[in-house]
């Protein structure tokens, strides 16, 4: 299946701080990267989606960077991820950059000669603050506690079959009145990254940068640990940025920001939770005492329309 399939970097896309730009991808050899342009078979959707696991990645490449007219190179991983940071060049503006990549070189392998364009959100200078989203049950309805069955609709239900959580795309737009910058920020593998930027398009999410982790069945431990280290990335790197925390109460998102929260002192704006599988009352009263101590608004709903009922939605606005 790999024996002729060239080396091509495959861009996850980035942001841009006051300081970086932050560019990450991978270097995989595989046949397909695109989706069902119309709604698949699950037995179709389950082959395409399994190729995504079953691609090969390719350690020691080089791949080429275009920002600003300057050429930057950076050498992939044992797994073949890539992660670039330059200091961010004058004048740049958004909300948006498309900056060219390719391949250089991949040792004893073939590269591809395609352009990869690389999404860069960047920030205006006008916003009050971000939106940090999980994914999972949060906005996506996954079932996430039940793994096979997260698992099963992960691999065999296409873009078309995804169901978004009621009332969240709408909620997302209202916050966002094209200006609020969003990160979607989830435990799912790289390996998904094209078909989950495929919901938030169907669905009409806002668009924004995808922070997600490598594939393994790790432990509960680890998953809050990327989801915590995420998030430290993103405020230590917006320092000027405050922001708006959402997840759900299936894994630990109410601890993760809590945390998140002591950790940077003023640059939580407001936690959401939303409940969704198992209660865990004892994990939500520690966060909403530790958020109450930093006078943190703190929302645990069971449905996002619930939020507009509590008037929540202008506080966000106007950044308090």
């Amino acid at each position: 299946m790999f024996s002729r399939a060239p080396a091509s970097f495959q861009s996850y896309g980035g942001y841009a701080t006051g300081r970086l730009i932050e560019i990450r991808g991978r270097v995989l050899r595989m046949r397909e990267h695109g989706g069902p342009a119309a709604p698949a078979s699950r037995w179709r959707t389950l082959l395409k989606t399994l190729k995504l696991f079953l691609s090969r990645e390719v350690a020691d490449a080089t791949v080429e960077f275009e920002i600003d007219g300057e050429a930057h190179r950076a050498v992939s991983d044992d797994e073949g991820y890539v992660c670039i940071q330059v200091p961010r060049p004058s004048g740049v503006v958004g909300p948006w950059l498309e900056l060219p990549a390719r391949m250089v070189d991949a040792g004893r392998y073939a590269v591809s000669n395609d352009t990869v364009n690389c999404r860069v959100r960047v920030p205006g200078g006008g916003a009050e603050f971000g939106v940090v989203s999980d994914i999972d049950d949060t906005i996506l309805r996954t079932e996430v506690e039940r793994r096979w069955r997260m698992v099963w609709r992960s691999l065999s239900h296409d873009v078309y079959r995804r169901e978004a959580i009621d009332g969240a795309p709408a909620l997302y737009r209202e916050i966002e009145r094209g200006s609020v910058p969003f990160f979607y920020l989830s435990n799912s593998p790289w390996n998904l990254y094209p078909v989950l930027l495929r919901f938030l398009d169907h669905s009409d999410f806002p668009d924004g940068p995808l922070l997600l982790r490598d594939f393994g069945w790790n432990g509960r431990d680890e998953r809050k640990a990327h989801k915590l280290d995420s998030l430290r990335s993103l405020l230590g790197n917006y320092r000027r940025l405050r922001f708006l925390l959402i997840g759900d109460s299936g894994e630990k998102d109410a601890q993760i920001y809590a945390q998140a929260a002591e950790e940077f002192p003023g640059r939580v704006t407001a936690v959401v939770i939303r409940r969704a599988g198992r209660r865990d009352d004892e994990a939500i009263d520690a966060a909403r005492r530790s958020l109450g101590r930093q006078q943190i608004p703190f929302h645990v709903v069971d449905s996002f329309d619930e939020l507009r009922r509590t008037g929540a939605v202008p506080e966000w606005e106007s950044g308090s």
